[in-house]
């Protein structure tokens, strides 16, 4: 039928990402503002392209049962708090959560309202009994990491960035919200001192005698990941490895004829030692992404020649944005253009 052609039509373009060329199908498919699957489509794309004014009088228009369900006030706190009604947005966002508690996203924006607000005595609440967010989205994981973090929740939000690290290895805002907590948060997080021996919650280094190394950490939380060499507290190594200092040889395993010893080369507290992975080994794990670059440094005394790569890198990015930039202000670029050169997708 001519309603259906019209509705794939229009579905293409929604799935594709193509909002401006789903919404006015879908406008013209819908007669009244009720429930279905286009109607949340079509408030999909508004959002996605800014039209407050159609947004807000599709729900002065929609029935009360309707606008009360779990996706329309998820809709409605997102478009109050962009207009600036913050009040209206918190307290939309607090009927959501009484029907769907462990929504960590709409938490979040809940929390973000309630600090406009100044209520920090509900954000204390909400902090005291936030839990149950493991299957949350790491990035949500993150902010909420941060958020402990600033309201005075040190180990728990230290703790929650690690636990995300360790359970999304393969995503890259894990890695960079963990660095960013510990890097930018060194106000609230005291100093994390470097291990002297090895213990439970350290990372500690073995070499073998052709100067192989391999890494370890003896991991307290459950859920451990032996391929990435995390150990139980009561495995064969760790029982012999804690107390064990930097230099001490090691028994990693016990043979007929002779034993395999190795020697501790590294004592890291495990904090740490994520850290310095992930920043040294993030371009590795995500080539693609440019949110971080790694740069070797030239072995120099000459300050200038040592940080040359450094000079050099951002010289040509420089040389870049003046170039994109020319080629706009001689209208030879779209804006959109400008937009991805200069700030390029992760």
């Amino acid at each position: 039928t001519h309603y259906r052609d019209k509705k794939l039509a229009a579905d293409a373009f929604f799935y594709s990402g193509n909002y401006q060329g789903a919404l006015p199908i879908y406008d013209s498919l819908i007669e009244v503002y009720k429930d279905n699957e286009e109607l949340r489509h079509m408030l999909v794309c508004l959002m996605e392209l800014d039209q407050r004014h159609k947004i807000l009088t599709i729900f002065d228009e929609l029935e009360e049962e309707t606008s009360n369900t779990p996706f329309y006030l998820k809709m409605s706190g997102a478009i109050h708090q962009r207009i600036g009604d913050i009040e209206t947005a918190q307290k939309t966002y607090g009927k959501y959560l009484e029907q769907i508690p462990n929504d960590l996203n709409v938490s979040l924006a809940w929390v973000e309202t309630s600090e406009k607000l100044g209520d920090k005595s509900a954000i204390e609440d909400f902090l005291d009994a936030a839990d149950n967010y493991g299957s949350s989205a790491p990035e949500d994981i993150v902010r909420l990491a941060h958020i402990l973090v600033d309201y005075g929740r040190v180990d728990n939000g230290l703790l929650l960035a690690y636990e995300n690290r360790r359970n999304h290895y393969d995503n890259p805002a894990a890695h960079f919200g963990y660095m960013g907590l510990l890097l930018f948060k060194t106000k609230q997080i005291p100093k994390i001192d470097e291990a002297s021996e090895i213990a439970v919650d350290t990372a500690f280094v073995l070499q073998d005698k052709g100067g192989n190394n391999s890494t370890y950490i003896i991991e307290s939380n459950e859920n451990r990941n032996r391929q990435i060499g995390e150990l139980s507290p009561d495995d064969f190594i760790s029982v012999n490895a804690i107390g064990k200092k930097v230099g001490d040889d090691l028994v990693v395993s016990e043979r007929y004829l002779q034993n395999e010893v190795r020697k501790v080369v590294s004592i890291k507290n495990k904090y740490l030692h994520a850290l310095h992975e992930s920043m040294e080994r993030f371009q590795e794990l995500f080539p693609e992404n440019k949110g971080m670059t790694k740069v070797s440094l030239v072995d120099s005394t000459d300050t200038n020649e040592q940080f040359s790569p450094i000079f050099e890198s951002v010289s040509q990015r420089q040389d870049q944005i003046l170039q994109v930039e020319e080629l706009y202000i001689t209208n030879r670029l779209p804006l959109a253009v400008v937009a991805q050169f200069t700030y390029p997708p992760d």
